[in-house]
């Protein structure tokens, strides 16, 4: 390993590329960017790199071609009955590999270009609710402060690491703006002492409207009342807590939404698909795709119209259908 990063740096690598495995290139990242990856990312990036290293670890890294990764995804999709998360997910983690290995000059061309989600897949897996669910929820649990992230996230499409790290000072109840620039770096632990900047490394700023205003602002007194009756101080700021005043975990949110959302009668989801939900219903309204991009914090365009192609199809249809002339022919 060590030999190996000393002929990176003094550039003997890239005259002698052809004896670099893809087990080679492995080793190399782990040892440049773990110390750099969220445990949830490193976790993910552990298991895909595994099957890699299993199915083509002794392959020269030039020789790697689109059909050998494809062929390894596909192979254990099946194998492991990956859901569209899943799938999609792995498809991630083995991009970062070889565009690492393009970025270091180890490769000319990125083989994982050429990837694709599986639409298909993707679409099937999405589940929202309805105008009227996400209502009934609202009504049932907006007094709750266990309920406060998921309905915050309904409102918003924020992630659910972003929702727990929120502060009332990133909040902006005169401009109705929130600026989200915090994520949690595990997911196990409460947002205190374990943040990180969001999942592509920008903040964004997500209008808010009236009902969420005066959702907060009621949220805020229902705080400062448990304050003042638990005598305990929000000394960080938190907008999400509990009774106790402590911080919530993502685990903690997860496990409570799902008797939350029993409670409430609505079907069961899960939490992610607050997101697909929130997302869905402004597209449905005619929202313009590149809104709902900057609200979920998507890196680019294509992201969101590859998760919502079913959306942007079903407009489609409804346009053809307000175009209608009359029939000039008898």
């Amino acid at each position: 390993m060590a030999n190996l990063l000393k002929e990176r740096e003094d550039g003997s690598i890239k005259r002698r590329q052809t004896k670099m495995k893809v087990t080679d290139l492995i080793a190399v990242y782990y040892e440049r960017r773990a110390p750099q990856l969220a445990k949830a990312t490193l976790y993910n990036r552990r298991k895909i790199s595994g099957l890699l290293e299993k199915e083509l670890g002794k392959m020269l890294l030039e020789n790697v071609r689109t059909h050998h990764l494809a062929d390894v995804m596909m192979k254990y999709a099946e194998l492991r009955e990956w859901n569209a998360n899943s799938y999609n997910t792995m498809l991630q983690q083995v991009r970062a590999f070889f565009r690492y290995a393009v970025e270091m000059e180890y490769l000319k061309e990125d083989p994982s270009a050429g990837l694709a989600q599986d639409r298909r897949r993707a679409v099937k897996n999405h589940q929202v609710w309805s105008q009227e669910e996400c209502e009934l929820f609202i009504e049932t649990h907006e007094k709750e402060l266990r309920a406060l992230p998921i309905i915050l996230i309904l409102h918003t499409g924020m992630r659910i690491g972003e929702a727990i790290t929120l502060r009332w000072s990133d909040i902006d109840f005169e401009e109705r703006t929130v600026l989200v620039k915090r994520s949690v770096s595990d997911h196990n632990r409460s947002a205190h002492q374990n943040e990180k900047a969001p999942k592509n490394g920008h903040s964004r700023l997500i209008v808010l409207s009236d009902a969420a205003i005066d959702y907060l602002k009621s949220m805020k007194r229902v705080q400062a009342s448990h304050q003042l009756s638990k005598g305990y101080r929000n000394d960080d700021d938190y907008v999400c807590l509990n009774t106790l005043g402590r911080p919530f975990s993502s685990t903690i949110v997860h496990r409570s939404f799902n008797w939350l959302t029993e409670l409430a009668g609505v079907p069961r989801i899960r939490i992610h698909d607050l997101r697909h939900t929130h997302a869905t219903l402004l597209l449905e309204q005619g929202v313009h795709p590149k809104v709902v991009q900057e609200r979920l914090g998507h890196a680019s365009y294509t992201i969101t119209m590859d998760l919502y192609s079913h959306v942007s199809v079903k407009l489609h249809h409804e346009a053809a259908e307000m175009l209608v002339f009359k029939k000039s022919v008898q």
